[in-house]
């Protein structure tokens, strides 16, 4: 009796293992068949999980750049829409899979891993996009400076397309700027003006900095709400 008990478990589980494993191989696609999928599929949602280095060095066309290894992913990816597609890759498939994994994890329902990942997609030779820019390439430090002297209070604000925090702060900060005429916002594409960003020893996005009389005096990396920006700003009356 008891042996037929424990082959049953046995069965069951071996059951539920391929189930499982059947079931991640679903969402692990090809190259070539994750390409596909992507132009199928209206404004895909394309994170890149690898390193904001990595990232510069080549990524994939229109891919948001969200590091797994970072502290906040799990903030970040929770700007994406749990109701439709995500298709993430990193270098060889290592990190997309266990990004895709914690996705699943927090109710996304339709998530697609790359196999092989960009070096795969690298060598079947499809295309790229490089938001490496040269050094000389965006606005001059003169052209900065010019911007810092047009009001005594000056936030910039150094964002990218690829950012999700940063798409969620714009319109927080554009309410900021019409509210507040004593202070001037500016952003500053951090892709576009790569000597700026180095400058100011920029790391990371999103990054806030206020200048008072040309002089920066306050910066803060990472997302912050209407209420902690003009706590900050007050300080300044």
């Amino acid at each position: 009796m008891k042996e037929t008990f424990y082959l049953l478990a046995f069965l069951a589980v071996v059951f539920f293992w391929f189930r499982f494993q059947n079931s991640l191989g679903q969402n692990n696609l090809s190259v070539k068949d994750f390409e596909q999928k992507i132009k199928n599929t209206p404004k895909p949602q394309l994170v890149d999980v690898r390193t904001p280095q990595e990232y510069k060095d080549g990524h994939l066309v229109n891919a948001l750049n969200v590091d797994w290894n970072a502290n906040d992913f799990v903030e970040k990816v929770s700007f994406l829409d749990k109701d439709k597609p995500v298709f993430m890759y990193c270098l060889s498939g290592g990190r997309s899979v266990s990004a895709c994994n914690k996705l699943q994890s927090l109710g996304f329902k339709e998530v697609y891993n790359m196999d092989g990942g960009i070096a795969k997609w690298k060598a079947e030779k499809l295309p790229l996009s490089n938001n490496t820019t040269p050094k000389n390439a965006g606005m001059s430090q003169k052209d900065f400076e010019k911007i810092l002297a047009q009001k005594k209070l000056v936030l910039i604000d150094f964002t990218a397309e690829w950012c999700a925090p940063c798409k969620k702060l714009k319109p927080i900060l554009e309410k900021i700027a019409k509210e507040n005429p004593q202070i001037a916002v500016v952003p500053v594409d951090f892709d576009q003006n790569s000597t700026i960003a180095e400058n100011y020893k920029v790391d990371a996005l999103p990054m806030l900095m206020i200048f008072e009389n040309s002089k920066k005096t306050w910066q803060n990396q990472g997302f912050l709400d209407e209420k902690a920006i003009l706590k900050i700003i007050m300080n300044y009356k």
